[in-house]
This record gives C-alpha cells, sequence and structure tokens, in this order.
C-alpha cells in the first residue's frame, strides 16, 4: 500500500468512525434499568427501561461527539490544501502543523474521556496520527 493510499484510507476511516460515534449516540441503547415494585397483595411487576446516549445526557452530547468528525475533516482540508501548496513550502509546513494540532485535540478529548465516550474517541485519534504521520512528505498535488 503506497504511503498517500495508507493516509487516505487513515482519513477516511477516522470520518466514518466519526459519523458512526454520532449516529450511535442517537440510535443505540447504552443505558438500561429496571425497577420491581411490589404491591400489597404479593403480586410483583418488574419494568426495563433504556435509552440511547442523547435521551440520558441531552442533545448537548452531540458537540461533543461531533468534535472528532471536526477534526476528522480539518485533518483532511489541511492536508488536501498542504497537497496543493507543496509539502516543502513554508504553508505547507504550517498546514502540516496544523493538522497535528487537530490530532492533538481530538487525543486530548480522548484521554479526557477515557473513562465514558473516550474510548470510543480513541480509534480516531489514532487514525488521524496514522494520516499525518504517513503523509507523502514530497511536494506537489496530492
Amino acid at each position: 500500500m503506497s504511503t498517500r493510499t495508507r493516509t487516505r484510507v487513515a482519513v477516511v476511516g477516522a470520518g466514518l468512525w466519526s459519523v458512526a460515534l454520532l449516529l450511535g449516540a442517537v440510535t443505540l441503547p447504552v443505558y438500561s434499568g429496571s425497577s420491581a415494585t411490589t404491591t400489597s397483595d404479593g403480586t410483583t411487576t418488574e419494568t426495563t427501561s433504556s435509552a440511547t446516549l442523547v435521551q440520558e445526557n441531552g442533545s448537548g452530547v452531540l458537540i461533543v461527539l461531533a468534535l472528532p468528525l471536526l477534526a476528522s475533516l480539518a485533518v483532511a482540508a489541511l492536508l488536501l490544501v498542504r497537497g496543493r501548496v507543496g509539502a516543502r513550502s513554508r504553508p505547507g509546513r504550517w498546514l502540516l502543523a496544523g493538522a497535528w494540532v487537530a490530532v492533538a485535540a481530538c487525543g486530548a478529548l480522548a484521554v479526557l474521556g477515557l473513562l465514558s465516550i473516550g474510548v470510543f474517541v480513541l480509534p480516531v485519534a489514532v487514525a488521524l496520527a496514522v494520516a499525518v504521520a504517513t503523509v507523502d512528505p514530497r511536494p506537489g498535488p496530492a
């Protein structure tokens, strides 16, 4: 697999995983509960419930889960523009540095949320790091 292909696969994989995170937060039940009540005549009724991440925590969680997608889009755009302006030019080096900043921000989100959603954000951070680390160092169009 060529370096260019590896970079593209990593960026696309990070983007798809990020979209899956958002869809999963809305559709997959991750919280469940059950309760039992006993009436005075001895009849026990058990009820179970489940909720998605958004139902349990509100729509504000979508803002947090959109950050990996934004990082993926930023890395893709920065690497694309870098390929157009030339890798060894001054703007090309700044664009690569900007891509690393987006990777670091996504990694920080994964570490800060490690006990909750961070474990699901971590693959995005790793894929973006692979994409930026394997970007073709030669100047020219991507």
